[in-house]
C-alpha cells in the first residue's frame, strides 16, 4: 500500500510573495524547519500549514498537472513555533503590508550555512531539541526570594498591589516614574511573584547596555539559570543555547531588547514588561518596519497576559491613550496656543491632570500610573542651563587660571552662571563653571557622566581657507573624522578613506573641527584632567557585547570617574556614584524638520538628567546651549511634564500629526534619479484615484513626493510620500496592492513604513 501523501505550505526567503507548496510522506511537519529546492537552490522553509483536502489552490495545481515537488528532509524535531506565533505572524503581514518570509524570519532563522552544518548527521536529528526538562521548584524559587529584602515606598506598593491583582488577564498599564523612581523594583516584584507560580516574564529594554544592567538587579533575587539574556549580538552557539534554554521552561527571565519578543515557543509566558518604552530603539529599520510597542500589545492581547509600559517620559501617543479625555480637544484649549505661551500657573489642559499617585483614565485601555517620588528618598538633580555664544567653529577651553578669576554674573540659581569667553578663542566647549564643578566633584570621589550625542572626533573637518569639506561619494553626507584611526567614515553607507590634512580644493593644512564628537570631547578632557581615569561609551569603543559588559562594570567599580557617552549611556542606566551630569548642545535636534523634534530633546534632557545624583548625594546637571532661555528648558528645569506634554498636543492637533492621525510613509530608492522621480510621480496617482474612491478621503492628507532630507544614501537617490490618516485600515489594502506590483522591479525599490519615527 502506497504510503499517505500530504501537502503543505512553507515560507521561506527565496519566495518572497507567497507561500510555496510542497508534498511530504509525514503528517507531523507543522511549524518545523525543512529543506527543499527552490529554482535548483537548497533553501531552508518553515512549514506554516497543513493543506486540507479541499484547498482550492491546492486542487487548481493537481487539475493541471503540475508536479509538486517534496520535502527533502526535516531540520527539527520538535515545532518551533506555537499558534500565537503564527498568529502574530499573520497581523504583522496584514498591518505591516510584508510578506511571510520577513515576518516568520523574525521567529526562525532561514540561514542555510549553519543550518547544513548541524544536519551532517545522517540521523537528521536536532541537536538544539533537548528533553523537556522539569521547571524549577517553587522552594527553590522562594528561598532565592530572601536573598533581596525588597522593600516598596506607599507609591510603588500600590502600584504593584492593583496590577498583580490583575496578572490573569489581557491588561495594559503605563507606569510613569520619575527617572530613579524604583520602576524595576516594581518590575522584580511582580516577576518574582508569577516565579512562584511557575510562570515567566519577558523584560524589554532598548540597547543592550540596559540588558546587563537589568540582569544585575534580577540575579540578587534569582539565580543565574533561571534568567536569559537575548540580545543580537549573541554568537550562533549562545543564540541556540538560549533558545533551547526557553523552550525547556528552564528561564523564568527573559531579558532582551526587542528582537526577544519573537523567542519561539514561549508557552508559559505570562507579562511583559517594555521599560523605557518612548525609545527609538524599539522601530525596526528593516521591513517589517514594526514598532514594538505595537507588536508587544497585540502578543500580549493574542495570550491574554497584562502588558506594561515604563517611561520616566512617555512617547506623547502613548501618553495621550492614557489620559485622553471623552470630549473632542478643541472643547479644552485653543487651538493656536505655541509652546512660547504656556504659562507657570495652572491652565487648562487636553487631558485630566495627574495629580494623584494613581491616575485611572475612564475612557481609556490604558491603566495609568504616576510615580513621584524618586526611590529610597533620593532627591532629584538640580538642573542648570548655561548660555554659551558659538561664534565660529573653534573649539577651546578655559586656561586654569581664567577658571580661577571667573566670577558668576547672574544671581538666578536656576541658571548657571556667565562666565566670559577666552580671548584666544571665540567659542568654549566647557564654561568655566562647568570645570570647577568638574574638579570639586572629582575631589569628592564622585563620578561625572559628559552626554554628546555625536560619534568620532568631528563630524567633519572643515577647511578655514576655502570652506571645503570632504562628503561620501556614495550618500549626500559629510565624512566623520575619527582621529584614532585616522579615518574619515561615512556612518549611513560604511565608506570610509584616510584622513588626509591638506585641503584636496586649495591643498592648504588649514583644517578645523568643529560639530565635535565624543572622541574630540574626551581628548579636551584629558587636557585639563591629565591623572584622571576618563573613558568612551559609544558604539564605536564598544564593538562587541563583552567591551559593553566590561566597560560598565569598571564604571560601576569606580575604577573610570569621567565616562563620556552617546545617547548609549544616557536611557535607564543607574551609577550610585554619579554626581554630575554634563550635556552638550543638545538644541540642535530642534533644527531638524521633523514635528517630534521638541519631543526629542524634551526626552533627552529628562533622561540623562536622571543619571546623576542617584544616591543621598544631591546630583546636578549642566547644560551647555545656545538655547538656555528657550521656553523648552524652561519647563525641564521646573520639571512641568504635563504642561510640555499638552502643549505639544496642541501642536499636533493643529497639524494633524500622531496622536490625532496615523502616518504611512513610502519610501522610494534607486540609482538612477530620473526613474525614482518618474516612480514616485505614478505612486502618488495610485494613491490619489485611490483615495478619491475611498470613503476615507475626507480625512487623509498626501504630501510630497519630494527629496528626503538625507537624499542619498548608499548610492540610492531617495524621494518619500507621506500619508496621514484616521485609520491605516483604510490604506493597508492599496499598500499590498503597491508592495507586490514594486517588489518585482529592479530599477527603484518602495519602503513601506507604518508608524514611521522620523521622516529622514
Amino acid at each position: 500500500m502506497a504510503d499517505r501523501v500530504y501537502y503543505y505550505k512553507l515560507v521561506t526567503k527565496h519566495a518572497l510573495k507567497t507561500p510555496l507548496t510542497y508534498a511530504a510522506c509525514s503528517g507531523e511537519l507543522l511549524y518545523k524547519r525543512v529543506v527543499v529546492t527552490v529554482r535548483r537552490q537548497k533553501a531552508v522553509a518553515i512549514v506554516i500549514e497543513r493543506c486540507r483536502e479541499d484547498d482550492e489552490e491546492l486542487i487548481a495545481l493537481l487539475r493541471k498537472g503540475i508536479q509538486i515537488k517534496t520535502i527533502e528532509y526535516v531540520l527539527d524535531e520538535h515545532a518551533l513555533l506555537s499558534a500565537q506565533d503564527v498568529r502574530l505572524c499573520e497581523w504583522m503581514g496584514r498591518y505591516y503590508a510584508a510578506f511571510p518570509s520577513e515576518t516568520y524570519g523574525l521567529f526562525v532563522s532561514f540561514a542555510d550555512a549553519w543550518l547544513k552544518e548541524k544536519h551532517k548527521n545522517k540521523e537528521h536529528k536536532n541537536q538544539s531539541d533537548p528533553p523537556q526538562a522539569k521547571p524549577p521548584s517553587t522552594a527553590v524559587l522562594d528561598q532565592n526570594h530572601n536573598q533581596l529584602a525588597i522593600v516598596l515606598n506607599d507609591e510603588q506598593t500600590e502600584v504593584y498591589r492593583s496590577i498583580c491583582s490583575e496578572l490573569d488577564r489581557f491588561n495594559v498599564f503605563l507606569i510613569k516614574g520619575v527617572t530613579g523612581s524604583g520602576k524595576s523594583y516594581v518590575y522584580l516584584k511582580l516577576a518574582l511573584e508569577l516565579c512562584k507560580r511557575q510562570k515567566s516574564v519577558l523584560i524589554l529594554v532598548p540597547e543592550i547596555s540596559l540588558v546587563f544592567q537589568m540582569q544585575t538587579l534580577f540575579l540578587k533575587a534569582l539565580p543565574i539559570e533561571q534568567i536569559a539574556l537575548f540580545h543580537s549580538k549573541l554568537t550562533p552557539k549562545n543564540r541556540e543555547t538560549v533558545l533551547a534554554t526557553v523552550r525547556m521552561g528552564r528561564a523564568r527571565v527573559i531579558i532582551g531588547t526587542r528582537s526577544a519578543l519573537f523567542l519561539p515557543q514561549l508557552t508559559v509566558l505570562s507579562l511583559i514588561i517594555v521599560d523605557e518604552e518612548h525609545e527609538n530603539a524599539y522601530k525596526n529599520s528593516s521591513a517589517p518596519r514594526y514598532h514594538t510597542r505595537d507588536v508587544a500589545h497585540q502578543v500580549a492581547r493574542f495570550r491574554n497576559i497584562p502588558l506594561i509600559f515604563g517611561s520616566a517620559t512617555p512617547s506623547l501617543e502613548t501618553y495621550y491613550a492614557a489620559t485622553k479625555p471623552t470630549h473632542p480637544l478643541s472643547t479644552h484649549l485653543p487651538p493656536t496656543q505655541p509652546l512660547s505661551q504656556v504659562k507657570t500657573t495652572t491652565t487648562q489642559k487636553l487631558a485630566p491632570n495627574n495629580d494623584n499617585k494613581r491616575h485611572v483614565s475612564s475612557t481609556s485601555r490604558l491603566r495609568y500610573y504616576v510615580l513621584k517620588k524618586r526611590y529610597g528618598k533620593v532627591h532629584l538633580p538640580t538642573i542648570y542651563f548655561n548660555q554659551n555664544k558659538i561664534l565660529s567653529g573653534r573649539i577651546s577651553v578655559f586656561t586654569k587660571k581664567q577658571i580661577n578669576q571667573a566670577k558668576p554674573s547672574s544671581a538666578n540659581p536656576a541658571v548657571a552662571p556667565s562666565y566670559p569667553p577666552s580671548a584666544e578663542t571665540n567659542l568654549t566647549l566647557f564654561s568655566a563653571q562647568v570645570i570647577k564643578k568638574i574638579e570639586h566633584v572629582l575631589a569628592e570621589k564622585g563620578q561625572v557622566i559628559v552626554y554628546i550625542n555625536r560619534r568620532g572626533y568631528s563630524a567633519t573637518p572643515l577647511c578655514m581657507n576655502c570652506g571645503y569639506y570632504p562628503s561620501c561619494p556614495n550618500c549626500t553626507v559629510s565624512l566623520t573624522y575619527h582621529k584614532a584611526q585616522q579615518k574619515l567614515r561615512c556612518h549611513y553607507c560604511g565608506y570610509n578613506e584616510v584622513f588626509k590634512k591638506s585641503c584636496l580644493k586649495c591643498k592648504l593644512e588649514q583644517f578645523s573641527y568643529p560639530r565635535y564628537g565624543t572622541e574630540q570631547v574626551v581628548g579636551i578632557l584629558r587636557e585639563l584632567f591629565a591623572s584622571t581615569a576618563i573613558e568612551r561609551f559609544d558604539s564605536d569603543e564598544l564593538t562587541t557585547a563583552k567591551k559593553l559588559e566590561a566597560r560598565l562594570k569598571d564604571f560601576s567599580a569606580g575604577t573610570i570617574s569621567i565616562l563620556v557617552g552617546t545617547q548609549m549611556l544616557a536611557k535607564g542606566h543607574d551609577f550610585p556614584a554619579v554626581r554630575l551630569m554634563v550635556m552638550l548642545y543638545p538644541e540642535r535636534t530642534l533644527l531638524l524638520p521633523d514635528f517630534r523634534s521638541y519631543e526629542r530633546v524634551y526626552r533627552e534632557l529628562v533622561q540623562a538628567s536622571g543619571r546623576a545624583g542617584r544616591s543621598k548625594l544631591q546630583g546636578e546637571v549642566f547644560v551647555e546651549t545656545t538655547f538656555a532661555n528657550d521656553p523648552l528648558f524652561r519647563l525641564v528645569r521646573e520639571g512641568r511634564f504635563d504642561d510640555f506634554y499638552q502643549s505639544e498636543l496642541i501642536k499636533r492637533q493643529v497639524n494633524f500629526y500622531p496622536p490625532f492621525s496615523k502616518l504611512v510613509r513610502l519610501v522610494l530608492r534607486g540609482e538612477k534619479l530620473p526613474d525614482v522621480k518618474e516612480t514616485a510621480l505614478k505612486l502618488k496617482q495610485v494613491v490619489l484615484i485611490y483615495f478619491k474612491a475611498s470613503i476615507a478621503a475626507r480625512k487623509t492628507q498626501i504630501i510630497g513626493p519630494q527629496p528626503c532630507l538625507i537624499e542619498r544614501i548608499k548610492r540610492y537617490f531617495r524621494y518619500h510620500l507621506t500619508i496621514k490618516t484616521v485609520d491605516t485600515k483604510a490604506v493597508i489594502p492599496m499598500l499590498h496592492t503597491i508592495k507586490h506590483a514594486h517588489s518585482s522591479k529592479k530599477k527603484v525599490f518602495i519602503e513601506i513604513d507604518i508608524d514611521p519615527i522620523d521622516l529622514f
